[in-house]
């Protein structure tokens, strides 16, 4: 899908994870109200707190992303969403 930010926001993104060593590396985005991502992968929604885990197309992970940050304006097919 194709997500657009609402608003202006930091969070953590993981980039790299080795499970074999629990070796993390991370680092804190900023992501500014317009921004938009191709090709983001939703890998559980997370309805009773409105968040969701996401992977970008470039394989970097964000956990427990609010809903209320972005909006998805195309779905996986790139299609446009209906407003």
């Amino acid at each position: 899908m194709k997500i657009e930010f609402k608003v202006d926001c930091e969070f953590e993104v993981v980039d790299y994870y080795d499970e074999d060593e629990d070796v993390v590396d991370s680092s804190m985005e900023r992501f500014k109200t317009g921004d938009t991502f191709d090709n983001v992968f939703v890998i559980e929604r997370h309805e009773e707190n409105n968040t969701v885990d996401i992977q970008f197309s470039d394989g970097a992970v964000a956990f427990g992303l609010n809903c209320d940050w972005f909006e998805e304006i195309a779905d996986e097919q790139g299609e446009p969403l209906d407003k």
